[in-house]
């Protein structure tokens, strides 16, 4: 083997294992899509609270989780699912609104409605190797029609790594990480809605 080839190899794998610590993921990955596109030319959906039943977090369920932590921890981690909520709310709803698209909250009229549920959330516990202090929320986002029959299923993601002086904390990370899932719905909406 020459050296050029070795070199190339090396460069490979040194790339391969970038992309492996950073965190690889999809934007979103799309489970169902109606066609033909029922949600063209939308201009207002409902939108329902992050459901958050039947989560895993750090790898075990949430009352696993909850279980291995104190009392200051829990009211954290229940200010963090809330501020989860609302932080996607707003993210999405302004996306949305620049788009030309309205999101309220559940209304009783008829019409297109926005539900995200929480799947999985990382923490981003402070660990070695490094690579381990990422923080991750994934989310499952379904589109119903008014009658509350699945138009549209996708699961989006984000990550955000540990910085001691950007973002020390997983709440902060969770917290961001949550605007930032809320403008990935709003460019899927703008997307499927479009003319």
């Amino acid at each position: 083997m020459r050296n050029s080839e070795i070199n190339s190899a090396a460069l490979a794998c040194a790339i391969f294992a970038a992309v492996m610590v950073t965190g690889c993921q999809s934007p979103r990955t799309l489970t169902q899509s109606a066609a033909p596109n029922p949600l063209r030319n939308q201009k207002e959906f409902a939108l329902r609270p992050v459901e958050m039943t039947g989560l895993m977090v750090d790898d075990q369920t949430e009352e696993n989780f909850k279980a291995s932590k104190k009392s200051v921890q829990i009211r954290n981690w229940d200010g963090d699912k809330v501020a989860i909520n609302g932080l996607f709310e707003k993210s999405l709803t302004a996306g949305a609104s620049r788009a030309g698209i309205s999101i309220s909250p559940q209304s009783t009229s008829p019409r297109f409605t926005v539900q995200p549920a929480v799947i999985l959330i990382d923490n981003g516990y402070y660990k070695m190797p490094v690579w381990n202090a990422i923080s991750r929320i994934k989310m499952k986002i379904t589109i119903l029609d008014p009658d509350g029959k699945i138009v549209d299923e996708l699961v989006v993601q984000d990550s955000e790594p540990f910085d001691a002086i950007v973002a020390p904390s997983s709440g902060g990370r969770l917290r961001s990480i949550a605007e930032t899932l809320g403008l990935k719905c709003a460019k899927y909406l703008k997307k499927r809605t479009a003319g």
